[in-house]
Parts: structure tokens; sequence; C-alpha cells
């Protein structure tokens, strides 16, 4: 399982900033941005305590997430230098995707749909790898764990997993 952001794409600077950014303008309160501090690090997890903190229903979610992504589009739009892919990284993933013995997967604590831009932008190919996402509902490290129910078949035989990420 390959981690997305600063393992296949050097996105940590531009995801942090607009997923502060979009919490602070919705919340209307500054964020604290000592991701070890929150009980579970994924996008999802990080916005479920801030709107409880705030008093705020859990049903906001969709709204926090939509600012979010238009923050992401925009950011990838005007800075293409935000989103760069990890020297080797593509070519490595390439590597284990024609590899026997290896099933590649992709998961990441963030949203789905802004990992998918940042893979998008960067240039990685990325439809046909499994994929889990903070909309997985996983909580911090169990993502990285996590076998996509499109990989269960290819992974029956194989007892190993390999989890990639830059922490």
């Amino acid at each position: 399982m390959f981690d997305i952001d600063g393992t296949l794409t050097a996105t940590n600077g531009v995801d942090t900033e607009c997923y502060v950014q979009a919490m602070s303008e919705y919340l209307g309160v500054a964020i604290d941005n000592d991701w070890a501090r929150y009980q579970h690090v994924t996008d999802s997890g990080i916005a479920s305590e801030l709107l409880k903190l705030h008093g705020r229903p859990m049903e906001e979610v969709s709204l926090l997430q939509r600012r979010f992504f238009e923050l992401i589009e925009q950011a990838l739009r005007s800075r293409p230098q935000s989103c760069e892919p990890i020297a080797g990284a593509a070519e490595f993933l390439n590597h284990v995707q024609r590899s026997a013995d290896w099933v590649a997967g992709l998961a990441t604590g963030g949203w789905g749909e802004s990992a998918r831009a940042k893979l998008r932008r960067a240039g990685i190919d990325f439809l046909a790898i499994p994929f889990a996402s903070a909309d997985d509902e996983l909580p911090g490290p169990a993502v990285l764990t996590f076998v996509p129910p499109v990989a269960t078949d290819c992974s029956a035989t194989r007892t190993k997993r390999l989890a990639i990420s830059e922490r």
C-alpha cells in the first residue's frame, strides 16, 4: 500500500494549507495544524473532531469537503509546482504493478477526491490500482493496512503486506 501525500506526491504543504483554510473559513476560528493532537489523523477524523468541538452537526462535513476541494483544485491550477511527483515514486509504483509477486494499492488519510486530483496533477497513473481513503471511514493508520475490495481476490494468496509512507 502506497500512501499519497509525501510518498507519491510532494503535496503535504498544499494539502495542509488548503485544509486549514477551508476549516478556518467554515468554522470562523483558527485551526491547529499539529495533526498529532487529533485522535484520528485523517481528513474525515479531523473534520469530525472539529465539528463536534465547535457544536456543529456532522451533516456539515459535506460543506467543508466542498470548500476544501475547491481550494485544492484552485491551488493545483494556479501553482502546479505545489504538486510534483516524488522522484522515482511513479516508476517504483509501476514496477510493483507489473510484478507477479506484489499487488499495488493506494491508501490515504485524505479524502478521495482531493487525493485523485493530486495524483492526476502529478501525472501518476492510478486508475487500475485499488484505492482506500478517508472516505472509507477507517481510523488513521488503519487506512494503510486496509485492502480495498478490488484487491481482495488478487491478495488472497499473499500473507504479507507492506505499507510505504513518508512517516
